[in-house]
């Protein structure tokens, strides 16, 4: 489920309906045949450039309704399509989840190595989180 926007396609999110993160029902079908037993996601390096909150909703601080628009290298993404569509999309399909998180902020000093080490671990403890609980 790889998100280009280094490269200025657009992903996963041709295949939502527009207005909403629903995925369309054909795309959804036609990965449901190819029987793949794991999706990786957001995918590829572009990762390095996103920050995981933009593609959740109910984050703090922000209104309620508005996921942001990231613009990774300079490639815009609505991020119509995010983890927990992600996520959902897997568990419809019977699919393993492989979550890809932010090593480059930790590792070329973008942030302090323990608040990269800190926004990951919140992305896997958002990933496999209670529904009702807040974003760590």
């Amino acid at each position: 489920m790889e998100r280009p926007a280094f490269s200025g396609e657009i992903g996963p999110e041709a295949a939502v309906v527009p207005g909403t993160h629903q995925f369309q029902s054909v795309a959804e079908n036609l990965i449901r045949e190819m029987q793949i037993p794991v999706l990786r996601f957001p995918g590829g390096t572009d990762v390095d450039f996103l920050d995981w909150t933009d593609m959740v909703d109910d984050v703090p601080g922000r209104a309620k309704a508005a996921r942001p628009i990231s613009n990774p290298r300079g490639n815009k993404v609505s991020n119509a399509f995010g983890y927990d569509e992600f996520l959902r999309l897997c568990e419809r399909n019977g699919s393993e989840a492989d979550i890809v998180v932010n090593f480059r902020d930790g590792l070329l000093n973008v942030r302090p190595l323990e608040e990269a080490a800190a926004r990951a671990a919140a992305l896997v403890a958002y990933c496999n989180g209670q529904l009702d609980q807040p974003l760590p």
